[in-house]
């Protein structure tokens, strides 16, 4: 009896035998540490591509706006810069013709210094416009013209009733004659006057068209 119940006591300190635990994995063991860095490496790249795309765009479209407004602002300063220059373009052709018509008179007090028969001309020309009448003329001449012309109307009827009056007003190869009806002016001025008229009429008759 003792025995038996020595041995149950002996029997309830002992613990059931098991297997012992054996991992199934097998090989090296896994650096864990390098797998992450290398994990940080391809997401700093890849954040990198896309922040480097990203600042690409957003530069080209920050280029392309300004290159935009800088085009405007050359159109402008053109289109500014256009009406300025025809306003020039139009005080040079004016220029030029008041230049032109300055040459030509003195070309024609030239040529009258070295021709004095061309006042002669001149007022043969102006008796001839006036209508015809009886009635008596007063021709005004330079003092320097008067002898030439008074000559020249003696051995012609047409200084017949013409009376010749010394005008200093008058400048040499010019005349004025008048009568009690009619009146002509035919001094160098109003000649130089009627070639600007047309000049000046001519660039605007061409304008018009």
């Amino acid at each position: 009896m003792s025995n038996a119940n020595s041995a149950g006591e002996g029997d309830s300190n002992c613990q059931p035998w098991a297997f012992p635990q054996v991992s199934q994995s097998s090989g090296a063991p896994v650096n864990v540490a390098a797998t992450d860095r290398r994990s940080e490496k391809r997401q700093e790249q890849d954040a990198y591509k896309a922040g480097f795309a990203r600042g690409l765009a957003d530069g080209m479209a920050s280029s392309q706006s300004v290159l935009n407004e800088r085009l405007a602002c050359l159109d402008q300063a053109l289109l500014f810069l256009s009406k300025p220059i025809d306003a020039v373009d139009e005080h040079v052709e004016q220029e030029l013709a008041a230049l032109a018509i300055e040459i030509a008179r003195q070309i024609i007090r030239r040529e009258i210094k070295v021709d004095s028969g061309h006042v002669v001309a001149v007022v043969r020309e102006a008796i001839a416009s006036l209508p015809l009448s009886s009635e008596p003329m007063s021709l005004h001449l330079s003092p320097a013209d008067a002898a030439c012309v008074k000559e020249a109307l003696l051995l012609s009827e047409s200084g017949d009733g013409c009376k010749i009056i010394e005008d200093p007003v008058v400048a040499s190869g010019g005349c004025r004659i008048s009568s009690a009806t009619s009146q002509v002016d035919a001094t160098i001025e109003k000649q130089i006057a009627a070639i600007s008229a047309r000049i000046f009429g001519g660039e605007r008759d061409a304008d018009s068209h």
